[in-house]
Protein backbone atom coordinates (compact mmCIF):
# COMPACT_ATOMS: atom_id res chain seq x y z
CA UNK A 1 0.00 0.00 0.00
CA UNK A 2 1.46 3.55 -1.03
CA UNK A 3 1.82 6.67 1.04
CA UNK A 4 -0.64 8.52 -0.52
CA UNK A 5 -3.38 5.87 0.28
CA UNK A 6 -2.29 5.37 3.52
CA UNK A 7 -2.52 9.04 4.14
CA UNK A 8 -5.92 9.19 2.36
CA UNK A 9 -7.28 6.12 4.86
CA UNK A 10 -6.01 8.30 8.10
CA UNK A 11 -7.57 11.27 6.76
CA UNK A 12 -10.64 9.29 6.06
CA UNK A 13 -10.81 7.66 9.68
CA UNK A 14 -9.95 10.71 11.39
CA UNK A 15 -12.78 12.78 9.99
CA UNK A 16 -15.15 10.24 10.86
CA UNK A 17 -14.02 9.80 14.27
CA UNK A 18 -14.35 13.82 14.50
CA UNK A 19 -18.10 13.31 13.06
CA UNK A 20 -18.75 10.85 15.31
CA UNK A 21 -17.27 12.90 18.44
CA UNK A 22 -19.29 16.02 17.09
CA UNK A 23 -22.64 14.21 16.88
CA UNK A 24 -22.08 13.30 20.14
CA UNK A 25 -20.95 16.30 21.89
CA UNK A 26 -24.19 18.28 19.94
CA UNK A 27 -26.36 15.31 21.89
CA UNK A 28 -24.86 15.73 25.02
CA UNK A 29 -24.47 20.17 24.93
CA UNK A 30 -28.30 20.11 24.38
CA UNK A 31 -28.94 17.50 27.36
CA UNK A 32 -26.73 20.10 29.57
CA UNK A 33 -26.79 23.57 27.60
CA UNK A 34 -28.93 24.48 31.06
CA UNK A 35 -26.04 23.75 33.32
CA UNK A 36 -22.62 24.82 31.43
CA UNK A 37 -21.36 28.23 29.91
CA UNK A 38 -19.26 27.81 26.72
CA UNK A 39 -17.14 30.33 25.60
CA UNK A 40 -17.02 31.84 22.18
CA UNK A 41 -14.10 30.98 19.88
CA UNK A 42 -13.36 33.00 16.76
CA UNK A 43 -10.61 30.25 15.47
CA UNK A 44 -9.65 27.08 16.09
CA UNK A 45 -6.27 28.39 16.89
CA UNK A 46 -7.93 29.88 19.97
CA UNK A 47 -8.43 26.77 21.09
CA UNK A 48 -4.54 25.54 20.67
CA UNK A 49 -3.11 28.59 21.88
CA UNK A 50 -1.25 31.84 20.24
CA UNK A 51 1.88 29.51 20.53
CA UNK A 52 1.08 27.79 17.38
CA UNK A 53 0.18 30.25 15.13
CA UNK A 54 2.66 30.55 12.09
CA UNK A 55 2.67 26.62 12.84
CA UNK A 56 3.47 24.34 9.36
CA UNK A 57 -0.01 22.84 8.22
CA UNK A 58 1.68 19.08 9.31
CA UNK A 59 2.20 20.53 12.77
CA UNK A 60 -1.06 21.99 13.55
CA UNK A 61 -2.73 18.70 11.98
CA UNK A 62 -0.63 16.60 14.10
CA UNK A 63 -1.33 18.54 17.57
CA UNK A 64 -5.11 18.83 16.41
CA UNK A 65 -5.44 15.10 16.27
CA UNK A 66 -3.24 14.96 19.86
CA UNK A 67 -5.69 17.60 21.55
CA UNK A 68 -8.75 15.50 19.47
CA UNK A 69 -7.74 12.37 21.19
CA UNK A 70 -7.63 14.12 25.02
CA UNK A 71 -10.76 15.36 24.35
CA UNK A 72 -12.26 11.92 23.56
CA UNK A 73 -10.35 11.16 26.58
CA UNK A 74 -11.73 13.02 28.81
CA UNK A 75 -15.69 13.03 27.34
CA UNK A 76 -15.94 9.55 28.13
CA UNK A 77 -15.14 10.03 31.64
CA UNK A 78 -17.83 12.18 31.05
CA UNK A 79 -19.95 10.37 29.78
CA UNK A 80 -19.94 6.95 31.93
CA UNK A 81 -20.58 9.23 35.22
CA UNK A 82 -23.79 10.71 33.47
CA UNK A 83 -27.15 9.66 34.53
CA UNK A 84 -28.90 7.20 32.07
CA UNK A 85 -31.67 9.70 31.07
CA UNK A 86 -29.06 11.31 29.18
CA UNK A 87 -27.67 8.91 27.42
CA UNK A 88 -30.34 8.19 25.23
CA UNK A 89 -33.40 10.33 24.30
CA UNK A 90 -34.75 7.93 21.67
CA UNK A 91 -35.97 4.81 20.74
CA UNK A 92 -34.47 5.71 17.98
CA UNK A 93 -30.98 5.78 18.44
CA UNK A 94 -28.81 5.24 15.32
CA UNK A 95 -26.26 2.36 15.50
CA UNK A 96 -28.35 0.23 17.62
CA UNK A 97 -27.05 2.21 20.96
CA UNK A 98 -28.13 1.36 24.29
CA UNK A 99 -32.03 2.92 25.24
CA UNK A 100 -33.44 2.84 28.96
CA UNK A 101 -36.27 0.30 29.16
CA UNK A 102 -38.45 -0.65 31.82
CA UNK A 103 -38.79 -3.87 30.35
CA UNK A 104 -37.59 -6.22 27.14
CA UNK A 105 -40.00 -8.47 24.72
CA UNK A 106 -38.96 -11.67 24.49
CA UNK A 107 -38.39 -12.47 20.90
CA UNK A 108 -39.61 -15.97 21.52
CA UNK A 109 -39.12 -19.24 20.40
CA UNK A 110 -38.19 -20.21 17.04
CA UNK A 111 -34.71 -21.69 15.91
CA UNK A 112 -33.75 -18.32 14.65
CA UNK A 113 -33.08 -16.83 18.20
CA UNK A 114 -30.52 -17.88 20.42
CA UNK A 115 -31.32 -20.41 22.92
CA UNK A 116 -30.41 -18.25 26.07
CA UNK A 117 -33.07 -15.37 24.87
CA UNK A 118 -35.79 -17.92 23.89
CA UNK A 119 -38.92 -16.57 25.71
CA UNK A 120 -42.50 -15.15 25.30
CA UNK A 121 -43.88 -12.49 27.39
CA UNK A 122 -42.00 -9.38 28.69
CA UNK A 123 -38.88 -9.48 30.91
CA UNK A 124 -38.07 -6.68 33.59
CA UNK A 125 -35.08 -4.72 33.22
CA UNK A 126 -32.98 -5.66 36.68
CA UNK A 127 -30.74 -2.47 35.93
CA UNK A 128 -27.71 -4.25 36.42
CA UNK A 129 -24.79 -2.19 37.70
CA UNK A 130 -21.70 -2.10 36.33
CA UNK A 131 -20.14 -3.27 39.21
CA UNK A 132 -22.14 -6.56 39.23
CA UNK A 133 -21.38 -6.83 34.85
CA UNK A 134 -17.68 -6.77 35.44
CA UNK A 135 -18.07 -9.54 37.91
CA UNK A 136 -20.15 -11.60 35.72
CA UNK A 137 -17.53 -11.16 32.74
CA UNK A 138 -14.87 -12.24 34.68
CA UNK A 139 -16.44 -14.83 35.98
CA UNK A 140 -17.82 -16.09 32.40
CA UNK A 141 -14.10 -15.95 30.97
CA UNK A 142 -12.87 -17.69 34.09
CA UNK A 143 -15.36 -20.31 34.07
CA UNK A 144 -14.81 -20.66 30.35
CA UNK A 145 -11.36 -21.27 30.50
CA UNK A 146 -11.56 -23.94 32.89
CA UNK A 147 -14.16 -25.54 30.73
CA UNK A 148 -12.11 -25.44 27.10
CA UNK A 149 -8.81 -26.59 29.47
CA UNK A 150 -11.38 -29.76 30.56
CA UNK A 151 -12.47 -30.37 27.16
CA UNK A 152 -8.34 -30.60 25.46
CA UNK A 153 -7.70 -32.49 28.16
CA UNK A 154 -10.67 -35.16 27.51
CA UNK A 155 -9.88 -34.64 23.87
CA UNK A 156 -13.27 -33.26 23.23
CA UNK A 157 -14.87 -30.59 20.88
CA UNK A 158 -14.35 -27.19 22.25
CA UNK A 159 -17.90 -25.31 22.35
CA UNK A 160 -18.38 -21.91 20.78
CA UNK A 161 -18.88 -18.64 23.30
CA UNK A 162 -22.74 -18.94 22.29
CA UNK A 163 -23.05 -22.54 23.43
CA UNK A 164 -20.82 -21.89 26.96
CA UNK A 165 -23.03 -18.80 27.20
CA UNK A 166 -26.40 -20.82 27.78
CA UNK A 167 -24.61 -23.63 29.80
CA UNK A 168 -22.78 -20.71 32.12
CA UNK A 169 -26.06 -19.30 32.57
CA UNK A 170 -28.04 -22.51 33.57
CA UNK A 171 -24.72 -22.76 35.95
CA UNK A 172 -24.99 -19.50 37.95
CA UNK A 173 -28.99 -18.57 37.64
CA UNK A 174 -30.59 -22.23 36.83
CA UNK A 175 -32.09 -24.49 34.73
CA UNK A 176 -35.14 -22.50 34.16
CA UNK A 177 -35.62 -21.08 30.95
CA UNK A 178 -37.37 -18.30 32.21
CA UNK A 179 -34.49 -17.46 34.26
CA UNK A 180 -31.83 -17.56 31.79
CA UNK A 181 -33.02 -15.62 29.46
CA UNK A 182 -34.10 -12.91 31.83
CA UNK A 183 -30.59 -13.08 32.54
CA UNK A 184 -29.30 -13.13 29.15
CA UNK A 185 -31.22 -10.14 28.46
CA UNK A 186 -30.31 -8.12 31.34
CA UNK A 187 -25.97 -8.73 31.18
CA UNK A 188 -26.36 -8.14 27.06
CA UNK A 189 -28.15 -4.52 27.40
CA UNK A 190 -26.03 -3.63 30.52
CA UNK A 191 -22.97 -4.74 28.35
CA UNK A 192 -24.37 -2.71 25.35
CA UNK A 193 -24.82 0.50 28.01
CA UNK A 194 -21.38 0.04 29.38
CA UNK A 195 -19.68 -0.63 25.83
CA UNK A 196 -17.09 2.35 26.51
CA UNK A 197 -15.34 0.09 28.99
CA UNK A 198 -13.38 -2.32 27.06
CA UNK A 199 -14.18 -5.12 29.29
CA UNK A 200 -17.98 -5.02 27.81
CA UNK A 201 -17.73 -4.37 24.60
CA UNK A 202 -15.23 -7.00 24.36
CA UNK A 203 -17.39 -9.63 25.97
CA UNK A 204 -20.80 -8.21 24.18
CA UNK A 205 -19.18 -8.55 20.66
CA UNK A 206 -17.61 -11.83 21.29
CA UNK A 207 -20.81 -13.57 22.62
CA UNK A 208 -22.66 -11.52 19.80
CA UNK A 209 -20.67 -13.21 17.36
CA UNK A 210 -19.11 -10.27 15.88
CA UNK A 211 -15.72 -10.91 16.94
CA UNK A 212 -14.24 -14.27 17.35
CA UNK A 213 -13.20 -15.13 21.07
CA UNK A 214 -9.65 -15.27 20.26
CA UNK A 215 -9.71 -11.24 20.35
CA UNK A 216 -10.21 -11.72 23.92
CA UNK A 217 -7.18 -13.60 24.52
CA UNK A 218 -5.18 -11.65 22.48
CA UNK A 219 -6.29 -8.68 24.20
CA UNK A 220 -5.59 -10.61 27.51
CA UNK A 221 -2.07 -11.65 26.42
CA UNK A 222 -1.37 -8.00 25.35
CA UNK A 223 -2.25 -6.96 29.21
CA UNK A 224 -0.42 -9.54 30.57
CA UNK A 225 3.07 -8.94 28.18
CA UNK A 226 3.26 -5.24 29.41
CA UNK A 227 2.61 -6.29 33.08
CA UNK A 228 5.85 -9.01 32.37
CA UNK A 229 8.09 -6.02 30.91
CA UNK A 230 7.58 -4.10 33.91
CA UNK A 231 8.24 -7.16 36.56
CA UNK A 232 11.47 -7.84 33.93
CA UNK A 233 12.79 -4.55 34.59
CA UNK A 234 11.71 -4.13 38.40
CA UNK A 235 13.80 -7.65 38.64
CA UNK A 236 16.84 -6.60 37.05
CA UNK A 237 16.73 -2.76 39.13
CA UNK A 238 16.39 -4.16 42.23
CA UNK A 239 16.81 -8.18 42.12
CA UNK A 240 13.52 -9.03 43.03
CA UNK A 241 9.74 -7.86 42.52
CA UNK A 242 9.05 -4.18 44.54
CA UNK A 243 5.71 -3.23 42.17
CA UNK A 244 7.84 -0.09 40.83
CA UNK A 245 9.74 1.27 38.13
CA UNK A 246 11.39 4.51 36.99
CA UNK A 247 9.06 6.36 34.99
CA UNK A 248 11.69 6.52 31.77
CA UNK A 249 12.36 2.72 31.77
CA UNK A 250 8.69 1.87 32.11
CA UNK A 251 8.32 4.24 28.75
CA UNK A 252 10.80 2.54 26.87
CA UNK A 253 8.98 -1.01 28.23
CA UNK A 254 6.03 0.40 26.21
CA UNK A 255 8.07 0.68 23.18
CA UNK A 256 9.14 -2.42 23.48
CA UNK A 257 6.19 -3.70 23.54
CA UNK A 258 4.52 -1.38 21.01
CA UNK A 259 7.17 -1.60 18.06
CA UNK A 260 4.24 -0.44 15.71
CA UNK A 261 2.56 2.19 17.81
CA UNK A 262 2.39 5.41 16.13
CA UNK A 263 3.86 8.37 18.12
CA UNK A 264 0.56 10.33 18.35
CA UNK A 265 -0.72 7.11 20.60
CA UNK A 266 2.81 6.46 22.48
CA UNK A 267 2.70 10.24 23.41
CA UNK A 268 -1.46 9.84 24.58
CA UNK A 269 -0.19 7.13 26.78
CA UNK A 270 2.38 8.98 27.85
CA UNK A 271 0.10 12.58 28.66
CA UNK A 272 -2.11 9.79 30.14
CA UNK A 273 0.40 8.24 32.63
CA UNK A 274 1.26 11.83 33.95
CA UNK A 275 -2.36 11.79 35.03
CA UNK A 276 -1.66 8.41 37.97
CA UNK A 277 -1.71 9.26 41.26
CA UNK A 278 1.09 6.28 41.22
CA UNK A 279 3.29 7.89 39.02
CA UNK A 280 3.49 11.45 39.88
CA UNK A 281 7.03 11.03 40.78
CA UNK A 282 10.21 9.83 38.60
CA UNK A 283 8.48 6.53 40.12
CA UNK A 284 5.87 4.53 39.13
CA UNK A 285 4.19 1.97 41.29
CA UNK A 286 3.01 -0.12 37.96
CA UNK A 287 0.85 -2.79 40.21
CA UNK A 288 -1.64 -0.13 40.95
CA UNK A 289 -1.74 0.80 37.08
CA UNK A 290 -3.62 -2.19 37.06
CA UNK A 291 -5.77 -2.03 40.27
CA UNK A 292 -9.52 -1.75 39.61
CA UNK A 293 -12.30 0.09 41.82
CA UNK A 294 -15.86 -1.51 42.97
CA UNK A 295 -17.08 -0.86 39.53
CA UNK A 296 -14.35 -2.88 37.63
CA UNK A 297 -12.68 0.00 36.43
CA UNK A 298 -9.04 0.44 35.91
CA UNK A 299 -6.85 3.97 36.11
CA UNK A 300 -7.04 6.32 32.68
CA UNK A 301 -3.76 4.46 31.90
CA UNK A 302 -4.85 1.09 31.66
CA UNK A 303 -7.77 1.96 29.82
CA UNK A 304 -5.55 4.17 27.37
CA UNK A 305 -3.81 1.12 26.24
CA UNK A 306 -6.41 -1.20 25.85
CA UNK A 307 -8.60 1.26 24.16
CA UNK A 308 -5.62 1.29 21.83
CA UNK A 309 -5.40 -2.28 21.53
CA UNK A 310 -8.98 -2.06 19.71
CA UNK A 311 -8.61 1.03 17.96
CA UNK A 312 -5.41 -0.77 16.19
CA UNK A 313 -6.70 -3.77 15.84
CA UNK A 314 -10.17 -2.03 13.75
CA UNK A 315 -7.88 -0.25 12.04
CA UNK A 316 -6.15 -3.48 11.06
CA UNK A 317 -9.23 -5.61 10.32
CA UNK A 318 -10.03 -2.67 7.54
CA UNK A 319 -6.70 -2.59 5.93
CA UNK A 320 -7.34 -6.55 5.11
CA UNK A 321 -10.81 -5.65 4.29
CA UNK A 322 -9.78 -3.04 1.77
CA UNK A 323 -7.08 -5.02 0.39
CA UNK A 324 -9.33 -8.02 0.55
CA UNK A 325 -12.60 -5.95 -1.58
CA UNK A 326 -10.08 -4.99 -3.99
CA UNK A 327 -8.76 -8.42 -5.45
CA UNK A 328 -12.59 -9.87 -4.79
CA UNK A 329 -14.52 -10.75 -8.24
CA UNK A 330 -18.24 -10.80 -8.86
CA UNK A 331 -19.50 -14.14 -9.65
CA UNK A 332 -22.89 -15.77 -10.77
CA UNK A 333 -24.46 -17.72 -7.48
CA UNK A 334 -26.34 -20.70 -8.48
CA UNK A 335 -29.62 -18.92 -7.31
CA UNK A 336 -29.11 -16.19 -10.37
CA UNK A 337 -27.62 -13.46 -8.14
CA UNK A 338 -24.17 -11.91 -8.21
CA UNK A 339 -22.03 -11.83 -5.10
CA UNK A 340 -18.20 -10.70 -4.56
CA UNK A 341 -16.00 -13.85 -4.22
CA UNK A 342 -11.91 -14.25 -3.31
CA UNK A 343 -9.85 -17.25 -3.37
CA UNK A 344 -7.89 -18.82 0.03
CA UNK A 345 -4.87 -17.79 -2.19
CA UNK A 346 -5.70 -14.67 -2.54
CA UNK A 347 -6.45 -14.14 1.09
CA UNK A 348 -2.62 -15.11 2.32
CA UNK A 349 -1.58 -12.85 -0.38
CA UNK A 350 -3.18 -9.75 1.24
CA UNK A 351 -2.65 -10.78 4.36
CA UNK A 352 1.36 -11.03 3.04
CA UNK A 353 0.87 -7.82 1.82
CA UNK A 354 -0.92 -5.91 4.68
CA UNK A 355 0.96 -7.69 7.38
CA UNK A 356 4.52 -8.84 6.27
CA UNK A 357 5.62 -9.39 9.75
CA UNK A 358 3.13 -12.51 10.16
CA UNK A 359 4.34 -16.16 10.07
CA UNK A 360 3.25 -18.05 6.87
CA UNK A 361 1.82 -20.33 9.50
CA UNK A 362 -0.25 -17.85 11.16
CA UNK A 363 -1.61 -16.67 7.67
CA UNK A 364 -2.55 -19.67 6.99
CA UNK A 365 -4.11 -20.06 10.76
CA UNK A 366 -6.41 -16.85 10.06
CA UNK A 367 -7.34 -18.12 6.06
CA UNK A 368 -8.42 -21.69 7.87
CA UNK A 369 -10.20 -19.46 10.09
CA UNK A 370 -11.92 -17.60 7.82
CA UNK A 371 -13.08 -20.02 5.43
CA UNK A 372 -13.91 -22.53 8.11
CA UNK A 373 -11.76 -25.23 7.30
CA UNK A 374 -9.46 -25.71 11.02
CA UNK A 375 -10.58 -28.96 12.57
CA UNK A 376 -10.18 -27.27 16.26
CA UNK A 377 -9.54 -24.38 17.32
CA UNK A 378 -6.95 -23.75 19.40
CA UNK A 379 -8.31 -22.22 22.80
CA UNK A 380 -6.61 -19.37 23.92
CA UNK A 381 -3.92 -18.94 21.37
CA UNK A 382 -3.17 -16.62 18.69
CA UNK A 383 -5.43 -13.30 17.63
CA UNK A 384 -7.96 -13.65 14.65
CA UNK A 385 -9.69 -11.72 12.17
Amino acid sequence: MDSQSTSAMVIERLLKSCKDRSNEVCRLEEALAPLTHRPDIESPLAVLGPQHEGSSSTSLVSTTIEALLEAADEMNVVQNKLPPELLSESEEDEDNEWVMRETFEGPGNSEEVAPYLCWDGKITNRKVDKGSLEGHIKNFWKEKKAFDKKALLEKKPLLTVADFFFIWLQRKFGKEQKDIADWAHNLLDAALRFRADADCEMWLKVILGEYHEAMYWDEFDMIESVKEGFQKQDIIANKRITGKIRKDVLLKVLRKVFPLKTDVRYNRLKRTLAKEDCAQGATVNYVAIFNEDKDGNQGPFAEAIRDQHLEEREEYLEDIETELTKCAKLMNCDDGTEELQITAAQCVEVLKEVDPAKSEKKRDEYVKRGFGLEKKREGQEGTCF
